[in-house]
């Protein structure tokens, strides 16, 4: 029987051949390192390529990456084509189709995917987090970033009912503004 590594390996592989697809992205619970996906994790992968409705037009590419059991077609909350596939041993594969056009880096192509599922106002905040290669520059894009993890952390914790420890926060931005001589 075919492992999820292996599986992986050969949609690499199949990856690398085809001309137009230009690069590809593992997202979800397998790409994550704090906490590593369980044995029944599912494999989500975003390509990015020329043109998306190559891949959406037929399921038959997915048999020459396994055994194949099922394969749905499907389209993503932003409309990309996706395949959501079921390889032999109960493996499932979640191909995202994305558009890159030509001469365009993947660098834009990511701007552009994260401009589109982002809070618009964390989209806004990211470029203050980049720095120059100079001290007061550094300390400005690092308190930029704290804020915006600042409002993300306490959303989020809003949201899902969580308390929000404010008093940690407010002594540890304190007391890092005092190392900093702001």
């Amino acid at each position: 029987m075919m492992s999820l590594t292996q599986l992986q390996t050969n949609a690499l592989a199949w990856a690398g051949e085809q001309p137009d697809l230009r690069a590809v992205v593992l997202v979800g619970s397998q790409a994550r390192e704090d906490q590593p996906a369980d044995a029944y994790a599912d494999v989500d992968l975003v390509l990015f390529v020329l043109d998306p409705a190559v891949y959406a037009a037929s399921a038959e590419w997915l048999a020459t990456i396994g055994p194949l059991w099922l394969a749905v077609p499907n389209r993503t909350g932003r409309g990309d084509p996706e395949w959501l596939a079921l390889f032999a041993g109960g493996y499932k594969v979640d191909f995202v189709f994305t558009s890159i056009q030509a001469g365009e880096t993947l660098q834009q192509a990511l701007a552009a995917f994260l401009e589109q599922w982002a809070d618009p106002r964390a989209v806004a905040a990211l470029p203050d987090t980049f720095a120059r290669y100079d001290a007061a520059d550094l300390r400005r894009a690092l308190l930029a970033t704290l804020d915006l993890l600042d409002w993300l952390a306490a959303e989020t914790a809003t949201l899902w009912s969580y308390p929000y420890p404010t008093t940690g926060q407010q002594a540890t931005l304190a007391w890092l503004r005092t190392l900093l001589g702001l």
